[in-house]
């Protein structure tokens, strides 16, 4: 069910994000593609190291170890 739920909400965002394109296209004299959704690609992502994504994610697990504590009794 809960699955379910996040799919429709994923649903909803991507109506919500076509109202808004076909809205911005009809506001806009000659709307070029590129002005409405630009496709990421290499050269937009983020350019990490190796060393800086394994200090994030040791920070992350770190973080991640304080909240997991079992309990018994």
């Amino acid at each position: 069910m809960k699955a379910e739920n996040e799919r429709r909400y994923d649903d909803y965002e991507r109506m919500a994000i076509q109202a808004l394109m076909i809205e911005k296209a009809h506001r806009e004299k000659r709307p070029k593609l590129t002005d409405l959704f630009k496709r990421p690609n290499e050269q937009n992502h983020d350019k990490k190291t190796i060393n800086e994504r394994r200090k994030e994610v040791d920070e992350i697990n770190a973080w991640l170890s304080t909240l997991t504590t079992e309990r018994r009794g």
